[in-house]
């Protein structure tokens, strides 16, 4: 067991002297694994449904500033709390089942 142990500190030695530490190339392999992620991101298929839904992302805003303007701000800080209540319920009832 201890030579094993030894053989592999060498090596691991070996490689740091020779430049290839491994942190480099870990590094690589994590920048790879993320530009394959991104290029999932932005298949046809997502850019078409971002295009269909930016429409109601900019009308959806323009309804809210005109029912926030509306509203007293203890009206609105309440409706927002029992809003972040219900949101958290139904979070942890997700985490549950």
């Amino acid at each position: 067991l201890l030579d094993l142990v030894e053989r592999g500190i060498e090596a691991s030695l070996e490689s740091n002297h020779a430049g290839h530490s491994g942190g480099a190339h870990r590094l690589r392999a994590g920048l790879g694994a993320l530009r394959r992620q991104i290029h999932r991101f932005f298949t046809k298929d997502v850019l078409i449904a971002a295009a269909l839904l930016i429409p109601l992302a900019i009308i959806t805003t323009l309804v809210s500033v005109r029912i926030v303007r509306t509203l007293r701000p203890e009206r609105f800080y309440t409706i927002i709390y029992v809003l972040m209540v219900l949101l958290g319920v139904k979070l942890i009832g997700d985490a549950l089942l």
